[in-house]
């Protein structure tokens, strides 16, 4: 079997610390693993940093399951049922928009510079499904800024 690709890739401070503050608190176990926040588990899968070709896009996919962990019963509550791990379903699409527009919102905070343009054929992509209903694009963007400022510590209220 062949080995993956190991990169030098460094950890960098203020993500690393706004990712571990935020588990600690919340008491989320870390896994290896393909990237996935597995509610049943309570916890966020992730490769080693030096599994990923550039430091920047593993804590932009470390912060988009962040924001899918901040969906949980008791956090956020927006994993209420099955329909959001049905891949195109409506609630699937809104759920990867709250996780991937909350990514790039704790990303720019967190002082992360990563590539927009996969974020935003990413949202294209999301968006495409909602295309009918053009409140649920402005629902899942208030979600994903309730869910970074809950990660951040910030009162959402």
């Amino acid at each position: 079997m062949p080995q993956a690709a190991q990169y030098d890739n460094e950890v960098l401070p203020l993500p690393q610390e706004t990712i571990d503050g935020y588990t600690t608190r919340e008491g989320i176990k870390l896994l290896d693993g393909e990237p996935a926040y597995v509610p049943a588990l309570d916890a966020i899968r992730m490769p080693p940093l030096n599994l990923f070709l550039d430091t920047t896009e593993f804590y932009h996919t470390y912060m988009h399951e962040v924001i899918h962990s901040t969906g949980a019963a008791n956090r956020l509550n927006r994993l209420k049922s099955t329909d959001n791990t049905k891949f195109g379903s409506m609630e699937y699409s809104k759920e990867e928009l709250v996780a991937e527009v909350g990514a790039a919102i704790l990303c720019n905070e967190t002082g992360i510079d990563y590539n927009i343009q996969n974020t935003q054929s990413y949202i294209n992509s999301r968006t495409k499904y909602m295309k009918d209903k053009p409140g649920e694009v402005v629902s899942a963007f208030t979600k994903a800024m309730k869910a970074s400022e809950y990660v951040l510590s910030i009162d959402p209220a």
